[in-house]
């Protein structure tokens, strides 16, 4: 455990899979790490931040830049899977759009021989201001085409998907204002 008052959040061994370069936050955080055989398995971090940077590995994702973060991440991985959630976590961007308050998570699960399935479930999502961040996350390159495409707007609530391809996957929840 620890408590942090961060001026910059510490160098971790961030999962390849995540793409993550570096994460700078100013504001306080308390964390857990999990270690497993010597190595980090899993993190937990109560986050107050005024604000927070994140720098990809890859030079094509612009960075994501959050103010007024707060809430709950946990994160957990392995060679072949791993899982991130948010609990009451909230923020906002530069321009001021802001995420309430919400609860989440996504997963993934592979093996040598599959591709990886994806697991998502929100209690909440601004489709308007998801899209906004997406173009500041490193997904692939047929996820940033779909969103410049459609355009989403609205609002999903209770939301789950199952993503296993394009030509499989299911979704089920509620949708208003699209």
């Amino acid at each position: 455990f620890a408590a942090l008052d961060l001026q910059s959040i510490p160098q971790l061994p961030w999962p390849v899979a995540w793409g993550v370069e570096s994460i700078e936050g100013h504001g306080a955080a308390r964390t857990w790490l999990d270690i497993q055989n010597g190595k980090p398995i899993g993190m937990t971090m109560d986050l107050a931040l005024a604000r927070a940077h994140t720098t990809w590995r890859s030079p094509q994702t612009a960075d994501l830049n959050l103010h007024e973060v707060q809430g709950r991440i946990e994160a957990v991985w392995d060679i072949n899977a791993w899982h991130l959630g948010g609990q009451n976590f909230r923020f906002s961007l530069p321009d001021g759009a802001a995420w309430p308050s919400s609860n989440w998570t996504v997963s993934s699960v592979a093996n040598e021989s599959s591709t990886p399935r994806i697991r998502l479930d929100l209690d909440h999502a601004d489709l308007t201001l998801a899209a906004k961040v997406m173009h500041s996350i490193p997904v692939a390159e047929s996820i940033h085409k779909a969103v410049v495409q459609w355009m989403p707007i609205g609002q999903l609530r209770e939301f789950e998907l199952d993503w296993a391809s394009a030509a499989s996957y299911q979704a089920r929840g509620k949708a208003m204002k699209l």
